[in-house]
């Protein structure tokens, strides 16, 4: 047989994907690449699936891939790698399923249980269906009559499967499918039975659905009412404007607790943020923007600073806008003043790292601000030093320049104001206190305004205490602009026209300044 005739038409073979052994799989990092093929145990008569792509992966505990079996059918993969705790992952993730198939809601269908060939590495599969988006990928584009749609029905289902007396602890808009003609609920190793005493499953439930919500935010405040509303009716509960209150402090709740978690998670490796330390040094950096190109920048950030542009020179820290590798960067250094200032700040929180999580958290929650791109810290064991936070440079004037100082601005400028008390709203929304919230702190950018100077940001738990914070901002902001100015008269108006509390707060600003 000649080589035409064994190939026809001369077309390049394309080589299989190789087999990856369990071993190897539990000790591939984040860059395990699609596609490879995994064999299955004996009992499957050694059947080989091919993974197609990578939908999620923890190194050395879970990997979920979409694959194809031998017979062609597309399946979703979830292994659990971990070896002291893969059976009970596994166990529990078909208890789940199981329990959303008895609650009636759609979920795909599960399959004969299997390992991989070392009889030690338990895998579920599930049918792929056909079509299906998550609610995370489907949101951004949809427009606000289909928003509407896909949160009811979200909300119905969280309701079904309460009424069953089960849960969905990580229920967020990535473990909801929204197929052509119905919404699938994932994830069964999530869903956990409630506890017995009544009063606590009430709590608990309504705890849930406010998780659910606060995954959109910004506008998360916008659909609580609809979506309590659909899972009311779900669940036969009559209208109570009670729950509604409830509903709101509980998102404030979970809002707080989301943005704790984000704070302490851009610390550490994750799947975003990298970190690499060491006895006299610390760098936490954005996985998609480093390359090998910022590494000279990150080894040696004050050669860097030399030959910047200088934004601001100040004895606590020094702001420099430079150009590297065709990137506009700016990094702020936290400097040391004095041998007294290094005493009281060596075992504290540096005010970098403090800027470098309040960015992530204002991220999470929808406020605009420069994206961070790293943060690195000068130490010595457990004693730190000066601290550095790198950030996209933003373009645009800040507020100050947009609304002269005199007020008299023009029409055309006003366009920042809905932006400002919607901004305003946001902050008030997550009991949030800036405590430096003056005119250059806000940059005006195509419509859109960011804030800046993190450091002093501060998340304030108790009702009465944000009140006495956020009316000190709201103080510090009407400052920027004489009396009886245009756009002092319109902060004003737009401060009471706002939710009731920020009312109060910019009534009780303009009375002091008067």
């Amino acid at each position: 047989m000649t080589a035409s005739q064994a190939n026809p038409g001369n077309r390049p073979r394309v080589p299989s994907p190789e087999v990856i052994r369990p071993d190897r799989l539990r000790r591939a990092q984040r860059h395990l690449r699609a596609p490879f093929r995994l064999r299955l145990s004996a009992g499957d008569s050694g059947e080989i699936i091919t993974c197609r792509a990578v939908l999620r992966h923890l190194p050395g505990k879970r990997l979920v891939c979409r694959a194809s079996r031998a017979k062609g059918d597309d399946v979703i993969v979830k292994l659990f790698l971990a070896p002291r705790h893969a059976r009970r992952h596994f166990r529990r993730e078909r208890a789940g399923i199981a329990a959303l198939q008895q609650a009636g809601i759609p979920t795909p269908a599960l399959l004969r249980p299997t390992t991989l060939e070392d009889e030690k590495t338990p895998l579920v599969l599930t049918s792929a269906v056909a079509g299906a988006r998550s609610l995370a990928d489907c949101w951004p584009d949809a427009e606000d009559p289909a928003r509407r749609i896909m949160i009811g029905t979200c909300a119905r289902l969280i309701a079904r499967l309460h009424r069953c007396g089960y849960v969905q602890r990580d229920v967020h808009p990535g473990n909801f499918l929204v197929a052509p003609n119905q919404v699938l609920m994932i994830d069964g190793d999530a869903v956990r039975a409630l506890p017995p005493p009544a009063f606590l499953r009430r709590r608990r439930r309504l705890a849930n659905l406010a998780h659910f919500l606060v995954q959109f935010d910004p506008d998360a405040e916008r659909w609580a009412p609809e979506a309590l509303e659909a899972y009311e009716q779900q669940r036969g509960l009559g209208d109570h404007p009670a729950r509604l209150r409830q509903l709101k402090h509980l998102m404030r709740r979970c809002r707080h607790k989301r943005m704790r978690r984000r704070a302490a998670k851009v610390t550490r490796n994750c799947t975003d943020i990298a970190v690499r330390r060491s006895w006299r040094r610390y760098a936490a950096y954005d996985r998609q923007w480093h390359t090998d190109a910022i590494q000279p920048l990150l080894d040696d950030p004050d050669r860097t600073m030399d030959a910047g542009h200088p934004l601001k020179e100040g004895n606590s820290a020094t702001v420099v806008r430079v150009r590297h590798h065709g990137r506009t960067l700016v990094i702020k250094r936290y400097n040391l003043k004095n041998r007294w200032h290094l005493l009281r700040r060596c075992l504290r929180s540096s005010r970098g790292r403090t800027a470098w999580r309040n960015a992530h958290m204002l991220q999470l929650i929808g406020i605009d601000t420069p994206p961070p791109r790293a943060l690195i810290e000068e130490r010595w064991g457990p004693f730190r030093a000066r601290a550095f936070l790198i950030c996209d440079h933003q373009a645009g004037v800040n507020l100050s320049v947009h609304w002269p100082r005199d007020g008299q601005t023009i029409d055309r400028h006003m366009h920042a104001l809905p932006a400002l008390t919607g901004l305003i709203d946001r902050l008030h929304a997550a009991q949030i206190r800036h405590g430096d919230m003056k005119a250059t702190n806000l940059v005006v950018d195509a419509g859109r305004l960011f804030l800046m100077d993190l450091d002093g940001l501060q998340i304030v738990r108790s009702p009465q205490g944000f009140k006495r914070h956020f009316r000190k901002d709201c103080q510090r902001l009407l400052d920027n602009w004489p009396e009886g100015s245009r756009v002092h008269d319109a902060l004003r108006s737009a401060f009471a026209n706002s939710r009731g509390a920020v009312k109060r707060a910019a009534a009780r600003a303009s009375n002091g300044a008067a």
